[in-house]
C-alpha cells in the first residue's frame, strides 16, 4: 500500500521539478496546481480501491469530484490566456 500512496506523490514532485516557471504566479500556480491536483485524484482512488473505512472513502470521493472540476477551471483560464 505505501507505494501506491507514495508513487502519486514522487511523481508529482519529479514533474513539479520540471516545470518550467513562467515568472508569472497566476500562471504558474495554476500550472503546478493541476499537477498537484492529480496526484490527490490518485492518491484519493487507490483509498477508493483498497480502503476499508467508509468515511475515507466517501471523503475521497469528494476529493475526486472536487479537484477534478478545479482542474477543469484551471485548464480552462490556462486556454483562456494563450
Amino acid at each position: 500500500m505505501k507505494n501506491e500512496m507514495m508513487t502519486p506523490m514522487q511523481n508529482m514532485s519529479k514533474k513539479m521539478d520540471s516545470m518550467h516557471m513562467t515568472g508569472n504566479p497566476d500562471h504558474d500556480f495554476a500550472e503546478m496546481m493541476i499537477v498537484h491536483h492529480q496526484a490527490a485524484i490518485e492518491m484519493a482512488q487507490t483509498e477508493i480501491d483498497s480502503g476499508k473505512d467508509t468515511t475515507i472513502k466517501k471523503l475521497a470521493k469528494r476529493i475526486i469530484e472536487d479537484q477534478t472540476k478545479e482542474i477543469e477551471e484551471m485548464q480552462q483560464w490556462l486556454k483562456n490566456q494563450h
